[in-house]
Protein backbone atom coordinates (compact mmCIF):
# COMPACT_ATOMS: atom_id res chain seq x y z
CA UNK A 1 0.00 0.00 0.00
CA UNK A 2 1.02 3.60 -0.55
CA UNK A 3 0.34 6.40 1.91
CA UNK A 4 -1.61 9.43 0.77
CA UNK A 5 -0.54 12.80 2.19
CA UNK A 6 -3.56 14.85 3.25
CA UNK A 7 -3.80 18.14 5.11
CA UNK A 8 -3.96 17.92 8.90
CA UNK A 9 -7.40 19.57 8.71
CA UNK A 10 -8.86 16.20 7.72
CA UNK A 11 -7.71 14.48 10.90
CA UNK A 12 -10.23 12.39 12.80
CA UNK A 13 -11.22 13.49 16.33
CA UNK A 14 -9.31 10.53 17.77
CA UNK A 15 -6.13 11.50 15.92
CA UNK A 16 -6.46 15.12 17.00
CA UNK A 17 -6.92 14.09 20.63
CA UNK A 18 -3.90 11.78 20.42
CA UNK A 19 -1.53 14.34 18.94
CA UNK A 20 -2.68 17.02 21.41
CA UNK A 21 -2.42 14.74 24.46
CA UNK A 22 0.30 15.87 26.91
CA UNK A 23 0.93 12.21 27.78
CA UNK A 24 1.60 9.33 25.38
CA UNK A 25 -1.44 7.17 24.55
CA UNK A 26 -0.90 3.41 24.48
CA UNK A 27 -4.13 1.95 23.05
CA UNK A 28 -2.36 1.72 19.69
CA UNK A 29 1.18 0.86 20.76
CA UNK A 30 4.09 2.31 18.80
CA UNK A 31 7.78 3.11 18.96
CA UNK A 32 9.58 5.87 17.09
CA UNK A 33 12.98 7.30 16.24
CA UNK A 34 14.12 10.44 14.44
CA UNK A 35 17.39 11.31 12.69
CA UNK A 36 18.48 14.78 11.57
CA UNK A 37 20.27 15.47 8.29
CA UNK A 38 21.14 18.69 6.51
CA UNK A 39 18.11 20.07 4.69
CA UNK A 40 17.47 23.13 2.54
CA UNK A 41 19.69 25.83 4.13
CA UNK A 42 19.53 26.78 6.91
CA UNK A 43 17.11 24.02 7.92
CA UNK A 44 17.64 20.42 8.92
CA UNK A 45 15.68 17.50 7.53
CA UNK A 46 14.19 15.44 10.37
CA UNK A 47 13.35 11.89 9.28
CA UNK A 48 10.82 10.18 11.58
CA UNK A 49 10.26 6.42 11.59
CA UNK A 50 7.33 5.02 13.59
CA UNK A 51 6.57 1.33 14.03
CA UNK A 52 2.98 0.51 15.05
CA UNK A 53 2.60 -2.73 17.00
CA UNK A 54 0.89 -5.41 14.92
CA UNK A 55 -0.48 -7.00 18.09
CA UNK A 56 -2.47 -3.86 18.93
CA UNK A 57 -3.71 -3.30 15.36
CA UNK A 58 -7.15 -4.88 14.82
CA UNK A 59 -7.87 -6.28 11.36
CA UNK A 60 -11.24 -7.05 9.79
CA UNK A 61 -11.92 -9.78 7.23
CA UNK A 62 -13.38 -8.48 3.97
CA UNK A 63 -13.59 -10.50 0.79
CA UNK A 64 -10.83 -12.82 1.91
CA UNK A 65 -8.50 -9.93 2.80
CA UNK A 66 -7.51 -8.43 6.17
CA UNK A 67 -8.31 -4.73 6.24
CA UNK A 68 -8.03 -1.54 8.25
CA UNK A 69 -7.41 2.17 7.62
CA UNK A 70 -4.56 4.04 9.31
CA UNK A 71 -3.88 7.74 9.62
CA UNK A 72 -0.67 9.29 10.92
CA UNK A 73 0.45 12.78 11.92
CA UNK A 74 3.71 14.26 13.23
CA UNK A 75 3.87 17.70 14.88
CA UNK A 76 7.09 19.41 16.02
CA UNK A 77 6.88 22.06 18.76
CA UNK A 78 9.78 24.43 19.49
CA UNK A 79 10.76 25.98 22.83
CA UNK A 80 8.39 28.89 22.16
CA UNK A 81 5.42 26.59 21.65
CA UNK A 82 5.19 27.13 17.90
CA UNK A 83 4.06 24.01 16.03
CA UNK A 84 5.16 22.64 12.67
CA UNK A 85 3.03 19.73 11.39
CA UNK A 86 3.65 17.24 8.63
CA UNK A 87 0.83 16.48 6.24
CA UNK A 88 -1.53 13.89 7.66
CA UNK A 89 -0.90 10.59 5.91
CA UNK A 90 -3.39 7.77 5.45
CA UNK A 91 -3.05 4.23 4.20
CA UNK A 92 -5.73 1.63 3.50
CA UNK A 93 -4.60 -1.85 4.49
CA UNK A 94 -6.04 -4.56 2.25
CA UNK A 95 -3.77 -7.51 2.91
CA UNK A 96 -3.55 -11.15 1.99
CA UNK A 97 -3.48 -13.50 4.99
CA UNK A 98 0.30 -14.01 4.76
CA UNK A 99 0.94 -10.24 4.76
CA UNK A 100 -1.47 -9.77 7.66
CA UNK A 101 0.40 -12.43 9.61
CA UNK A 102 3.65 -10.57 8.96
CA UNK A 103 2.11 -7.32 10.21
CA UNK A 104 0.93 -9.08 13.37
CA UNK A 105 4.46 -10.41 13.95
CA UNK A 106 6.55 -7.38 12.97
CA UNK A 107 4.28 -4.31 12.99
CA UNK A 108 3.58 -1.64 10.39
CA UNK A 109 5.95 1.29 9.77
CA UNK A 110 5.43 4.89 8.65
CA UNK A 111 8.37 7.07 7.56
CA UNK A 112 7.82 10.81 7.28
CA UNK A 113 10.05 13.88 7.36
CA UNK A 114 9.85 17.60 7.93
CA UNK A 115 12.30 20.48 7.52
CA UNK A 116 12.98 22.53 10.65
CA UNK A 117 15.16 25.54 11.46
CA UNK A 118 18.05 24.99 13.91
CA UNK A 119 16.76 24.58 17.48
CA UNK A 120 15.28 22.16 19.99
CA UNK A 121 11.93 20.49 19.34
CA UNK A 122 9.57 17.97 20.82
CA UNK A 123 8.00 15.69 18.23
CA UNK A 124 4.50 14.40 18.90
CA UNK A 125 3.67 11.41 16.72
CA UNK A 126 0.12 10.05 16.64
CA UNK A 127 -1.72 7.30 14.76
CA UNK A 128 -5.33 6.10 14.64
CA UNK A 129 -6.86 2.97 13.12
CA UNK A 130 -10.33 2.92 11.61
CA UNK A 131 -11.80 -0.45 12.64
CA UNK A 132 -12.20 0.24 16.36
CA UNK A 133 -10.95 3.86 16.34
CA UNK A 134 -8.05 3.18 18.69
CA UNK A 135 -5.31 5.83 18.75
CA UNK A 136 -1.81 6.02 20.10
CA UNK A 137 0.91 8.61 20.48
CA UNK A 138 4.55 8.98 21.45
CA UNK A 139 6.91 11.93 21.98
CA UNK A 140 10.52 12.29 20.89
CA UNK A 141 12.95 15.15 21.67
CA UNK A 142 15.23 16.26 18.87
CA UNK A 143 17.80 19.00 18.31
CA UNK A 144 18.42 20.41 14.84
CA UNK A 145 22.01 21.71 14.56
CA UNK A 146 23.13 24.63 12.42
CA UNK A 147 25.11 22.50 9.99
CA UNK A 148 26.61 25.57 8.27
CA UNK A 149 28.08 26.95 11.52
CA UNK A 150 30.86 24.41 12.15
CA UNK A 151 33.77 23.63 9.84
CA UNK A 152 33.02 19.92 10.20
CA UNK A 153 29.75 18.46 11.42
CA UNK A 154 27.75 15.27 11.07
CA UNK A 155 24.18 14.11 10.70
CA UNK A 156 22.62 11.56 13.01
CA UNK A 157 23.11 7.83 12.42
CA UNK A 158 20.32 6.14 10.48
CA UNK A 159 20.18 2.40 11.28
CA UNK A 160 18.49 -0.47 9.50
CA UNK A 161 18.81 -4.25 9.18
CA UNK A 162 17.27 -7.15 7.25
CA UNK A 163 15.01 -7.82 10.24
CA UNK A 164 13.84 -4.21 10.15
CA UNK A 165 12.94 -4.64 6.49
CA UNK A 166 10.44 -7.41 7.21
CA UNK A 167 7.90 -4.95 8.67
CA UNK A 168 5.68 -3.55 5.87
CA UNK A 169 6.59 0.12 5.42
CA UNK A 170 5.04 3.15 3.77
CA UNK A 171 7.08 6.28 3.08
CA UNK A 172 4.98 9.40 2.53
CA UNK A 173 8.24 11.37 2.57
CA UNK A 174 11.58 9.62 3.07
CA UNK A 175 14.80 11.34 1.90
CA UNK A 176 16.78 8.25 2.99
CA UNK A 177 14.94 5.82 0.72
CA UNK A 178 17.77 5.60 -1.84
CA UNK A 179 20.62 6.13 0.65
CA UNK A 180 19.92 3.47 3.27
CA UNK A 181 19.66 -0.22 2.25
CA UNK A 182 16.45 -0.64 4.26
CA UNK A 183 13.86 1.46 6.10
CA UNK A 184 15.01 3.68 8.99
CA UNK A 185 14.51 1.53 12.07
CA UNK A 186 13.69 2.26 15.69
CA UNK A 187 15.06 -1.19 16.64
CA UNK A 188 18.04 -1.14 19.00
CA UNK A 189 18.06 -4.86 19.76
CA UNK A 190 19.21 -7.22 17.01
CA UNK A 191 19.49 -11.04 16.95
CA UNK A 192 22.85 -12.51 16.02
CA UNK A 193 21.37 -13.72 12.73
CA UNK A 194 20.81 -10.07 11.70
CA UNK A 195 23.19 -7.50 10.18
CA UNK A 196 23.24 -3.81 11.04
CA UNK A 197 23.66 -1.21 8.33
CA UNK A 198 23.90 2.54 8.84
CA UNK A 199 24.09 5.75 6.82
CA UNK A 200 25.36 9.16 7.92
CA UNK A 201 26.62 12.33 6.27
CA UNK A 202 29.71 14.35 7.17
CA UNK A 203 29.35 18.05 6.29
CA UNK A 204 32.58 19.78 5.29
CA UNK A 205 32.69 23.60 5.49
CA UNK A 206 36.48 23.75 5.90
CA UNK A 207 37.09 25.83 2.79
CA UNK A 208 38.92 25.60 -0.53
CA UNK A 209 42.31 24.63 0.93
CA UNK A 210 42.94 20.98 -0.11
CA UNK A 211 42.55 18.58 2.80
CA UNK A 212 41.46 15.10 3.72
CA UNK A 213 38.84 13.85 6.17
CA UNK A 214 39.47 10.67 8.16
CA UNK A 215 36.30 8.76 9.10
CA UNK A 216 36.40 5.96 11.66
CA UNK A 217 33.51 3.66 12.60
CA UNK A 218 33.78 1.55 15.75
CA UNK A 219 31.53 -0.74 17.75
CA UNK A 220 32.62 -1.14 21.36
CA UNK A 221 31.39 -3.27 24.23
CA UNK A 222 30.57 -1.79 27.63
CA UNK A 223 34.03 -2.71 28.87
CA UNK A 224 35.70 -0.81 26.02
CA UNK A 225 36.62 -3.77 23.80
CA UNK A 226 36.42 -2.95 20.08
CA UNK A 227 34.47 -5.62 18.19
CA UNK A 228 34.22 -3.78 14.85
CA UNK A 229 36.29 -1.05 13.22
CA UNK A 230 36.34 0.48 9.76
CA UNK A 231 38.42 3.40 8.51
CA UNK A 232 38.24 5.46 5.35
CA UNK A 233 39.74 8.69 4.09
CA UNK A 234 37.90 11.18 1.89
CA UNK A 235 39.47 13.95 -0.16
CA UNK A 236 38.16 17.52 -0.39
CA UNK A 237 38.54 17.26 -4.17
CA UNK A 238 35.26 15.30 -4.08
CA UNK A 239 33.53 18.58 -3.21
CA UNK A 240 35.00 20.54 -6.14
CA UNK A 241 36.27 23.30 -3.88
CA UNK A 242 32.95 24.11 -2.24
CA UNK A 243 31.13 23.07 0.93
CA UNK A 244 29.44 19.71 0.74
CA UNK A 245 29.03 16.31 2.33
CA UNK A 246 30.52 12.83 2.35
CA UNK A 247 28.12 9.91 2.64
CA UNK A 248 29.25 7.26 5.11
CA UNK A 249 27.82 3.76 5.19
CA UNK A 250 28.84 0.37 6.55
CA UNK A 251 27.39 -3.07 7.16
CA UNK A 252 28.16 -4.62 10.53
CA UNK A 253 27.72 -8.41 10.77
CA UNK A 254 26.84 -9.40 14.32
CA UNK A 255 26.91 -13.20 14.08
CA UNK A 256 30.29 -13.29 15.82
CA UNK A 257 29.49 -10.58 18.40
CA UNK A 258 28.55 -11.88 21.83
CA UNK A 259 25.17 -10.84 23.28
CA UNK A 260 25.34 -7.62 25.30
CA UNK A 261 25.25 -3.83 25.11
CA UNK A 262 27.39 -2.04 22.53
CA UNK A 263 28.01 1.50 21.36
CA UNK A 264 28.27 2.45 17.69
CA UNK A 265 30.44 5.53 17.04
CA UNK A 266 31.30 7.34 13.83
CA UNK A 267 34.02 10.00 14.09
CA UNK A 268 35.33 12.39 11.44
CA UNK A 269 38.46 14.54 11.67
CA UNK A 270 40.18 16.91 9.23
CA UNK A 271 43.66 15.78 8.29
Amino acid sequence: PEAKPITANGASPELRDAVESPLPLTDLAMVTTAVVFKGPAPKGSVVVSTLISGQSLPLAEKGGAQTNDLEMLVIASDDNGKSFPTDRATVSLNMRPETAARVKATGFRFIQSLDLAPGRYQLRIAAREGNTKKAGSVTFDVEVPDFAKEKLSMSGLALTSPLSSTAPTVRPKDPLEKLLPGPLSAYREFPQSDEIAFFAEVYDNTGKQPHKVDITTTVKAEGGQTVFEAKEQRDSSELSGSSGSYGVTARIPIATIAPGLYGLKVEATVN
